[in-house]
Order: C-alpha cells, then sequence, then structure tokens
C-alpha cells in the first residue's frame, strides 16, 4: 500500500511506472496504466502539437482519449494549410480527412486559389485546366468566355480560314461567330 500511495502522492508518469515495474500484478496497477495514459494525455495536450498527438496515439492505439487525438492532429493540419495557402497543401488535407466538416472550406480555397492563378497565368490553357478542375465552379462562365476571347484573338492575328473555321465550330454560339464566317 505504501507504494501505491507514494506513485498517487507523486502523481507523475514516471512514478507510475515505477510501481508498476515493482508490482505488476497489484490491485491497482490498472488504475496506474490509466492514470499514467491520463497523465500523457495531458502532456500532450499541453504541448498542442501534431507530434505530441501522433506520439500518444502510437502509444495508446486504443484509447478513450484517440477520437480527440486524431481531431487535434485534423485541427493542427488545417491550420497549416491556412498558412501556408497553396492548392497542394489544401489538396493534401482533403486527402489525409476525406470525412472532415472542413472538407468543403478547402476544396473552396483550392477553387479561389485555382481560379486567381488562371486569371494571373491568363492562357487559355490556365482557364481551360480550371474548367476541367472545377466543372462545378460559379467561375467556369467567365473562364469560357476568357478562352472564347483568347480564341478569337489567335483567330484575328493569324487571319486564315481555317483557323475561322475551328473557332466557329468550337464556339458556335460566340458573338464573333458570325465575324468568323464572314472571314
Amino acid at each position: 500500500g505504501s507504494e501505491w500511495k507514494k506513485a498517487q502522492n507523486l502523481n507523475t508518469v514516471q512514478g507510475y511506472i515505477d510501481f508498476l515495474i515493482l508490482h505488476p500484478q497489484s490491485e491497482f496497477a490498472s488504475e496506474a496504466r490509466h492514470n499514467t495514459q491520463e497523465l500523457r494525455w495531458q502532456k500532450a495536450r499541453e504541448l498542442n502539437t501534431r507530434r505530441s498527438y501522433q506520439e500518444f496515439l502510437d502509444k495508446y492505439p486504443i484509447s478513450e482519449f484517440r477520437r480527440d487525438a486524431k481531431l487535434k492532429i485534423e485541427e493542427i493540419d488545417w491550420q497549416e494549410a491556412e498558412v501556408i495557402n497553396t492548392l497542394k497543401a489544401y489538396g493534401q488535407f482533403v486527402e489525409d480527412y476525406p470525412g472532415s466538416t472542413r472538407v468543403n472550406d478547402a476544396r473552396r480555397q483550392m477553387e479561389s486559389l485555382a481560379w486567381k492563378s488562371a486569371q494571373k497565368e491568363d492562357t487559355r490553357r490556365s482557364y481551360a485546366e480550371f474548367t476541367i478542375s472545377f466543372p462545378g465552379s460559379s467561375n467556369v462562365t467567365q473562364a469560357e468566355r476568357k478562352i472564347e476571347e483568347i480564341d478569337w484573338r489567335a483567330a484575328e492575328t493569324s487571319n486564315t480560314l481555317g483557323v475561322y473555321e475551328n473557332f466557329v465550330k468550337d464556339h458556335p454560339n460566340s458573338t464573333h461567330a458570325v465575324n468568323a464566317k464572314r472571314q
């Protein structure tokens, strides 16, 4: 009993481990293991790092704190994605946490970043890639108009029958199609 009292008074991981080494079959062994786990969980929360939570999960894969530890790791990974703020970072988050409540936020951020990138690049390819990657986006119509304008400028620049025919084929409902047919 006095060894158990000593471990309780210390209330440290090492104190409980020392107790378990000396008394692995004690009536208090289960409580000592539980207290050790709780103290390690408290430490992980104090450190509040991805590593501290992962180390806790590695040590206690079946724990009453498992769900909380996983949620903390997810939260830390989300914050990291927000700080990095790239398509790759948000894409990795979506891949790692497909069931997360933040997946829609990550996809919105990806769409926003991709649209800004397409506008910055301002090429047929960048707008086409955007429409393929984000077909449901509210910016698809604008991207398609940009593609049409880029194609029209290219047709006017080349000023050949074949290019105008291709423009009409690719953009039959374009306001420029009438002009292309005249050419």
